[in-house]
């Protein structure tokens, strides 16, 4: 079973949607889809090719349907990880927010 990596970007957004489900349909409602996104991460350590490639994505990055949400992941061989990039709403601009995310990460890494 691969190791699943979450990123700091994917945690930020767990917490956010924690909040907004917790403020907008209540404590039990939030919690349940947590589940099911924390389910869905242990669905791609089993299984790391279930993500499908989209034309609005960067290879090597699949994304994975859960709930109202796509995880962005990259799947890396070699060390049998399961890196989460992001979680995205399907209405936002995935390609957009990929490719943002992608070159804040190279500039950070670029920065001393």
């Amino acid at each position: 079973m691969a190791r699943v990596i979450v990123s700091p970007e994917a945690r930020n957004t767990l917490k956010n949607i924690e909040y907004y489900s917790t403020q907008n349909w209540g404590e039990a409602r939030a919690i349940a889809y947590l589940r099911q996104m924390f389910h869905a991460f242990d669905l791609l350590a089993e299984n790391p090719e279930l993500g499908r490639y989209r034309a609005d994505l960067p290879p090597p990055y699949l994304a994975y349907s859960v709930g109202s949400h796509l995880i962005v992941y990259r799947y890396d061989q070699p060390s049998d990880q399961v890196q989460l990039l992001s979680l995205l709403h399907p209405a936002m601009d995935i390609a957009t927010q990929v490719r943002d995310l992608l070159t804040r990460r190279l500039a950070q890494k670029r920065t001393p």
